[in-house]
């Protein structure tokens, strides 16, 4: 902010300097509103082919575990090929948390659309999560997905948050409006009276 207002100030102050400044800005307006729809629309994209390929991973893991899966139950450990099921959900998942990461995925979008489904199968895959970071001794497994799914969940309670406030605020405002009515109708009133009854009595005939 510094650096643009060095500029501004070393611009001749001119009606072309001007023009021609205020062009600069409203093409950099331009080009990020042009950059955030492109953003939001390989986010779309890439979810469609994203739910194609854990859609049946999905399914297919949640009729063992339907809940959470627990990597020391029997079922979890004489199975490779649910396992090897599991690492390439986790796998999936790592992918497009690193695209939201760096910013080429759309954070937003992405919770609009896949964002409790998300942190719902996080919550599933931690303790495999927690697990492979153990046995693996490698802290940073899957740290991207977990994240994003932190990340989303302050999200999504900041706007539960908000919007209780909001609703108790209306019920808040909406009581003490009719109390405020109701305080200054009495009080008017009550003052009406004292006044019209001095009013009178001074300037009686």
């Amino acid at each position: 902010m510094s650096e643009i207002t060095q500029i501004i100030q070393a611009l001749p102050i001119t009606d072309t300097a001007f023009v021609a400044l205020i062009g600069v800005i409203v093409a950099f307006v331009v080009f990020k509103a042009d950059h955030k729809r492109r953003k939001q629309r390989a986010t779309i994209e890439h979810y469609n082919i994203f739910y194609k390929e854990t859609s049946e991973l999905r399914n297919e893991i949640k009729n063992i575990f339907p809940k959470m899966i627990d990597p020391n139950d029997p079922r979890y450990r004489s199975d490779k090929e649910l396992q090897r099921k599991i690492t390439h959900l986790l796998a999936l998942y790592e992918r497009v948390s690193v695209g939201v990461y760096f910013d080429v995925l759309d954070i937003d979008v992405f919770m609009r659309i896949a964002g409790k489904l998300s942190i719902d199968w996080y919550d599933k895959l931690k303790p495999v999560i927690k697990s492979r970071r153990i046995k693996g001794n490698f802290e940073g497994a899957y740290i991207s997905f977990e994240k994003l799914a932190e990340k989303m969940r302050k999200k999504y309670n900041r706007c539960l948050w908000f919007r209780c406030l909001l609703n108790n605020k209306r019920s808040w405002f909406k009581c003490l409006l009719s109390n405020r009515c109701l305080s200054i109708n009495k009080c008017l009133l009550n003052n009406k009276c004292q006044f019209t009854s001095k009013y009178l009595w001074k300037y009686a005939p």
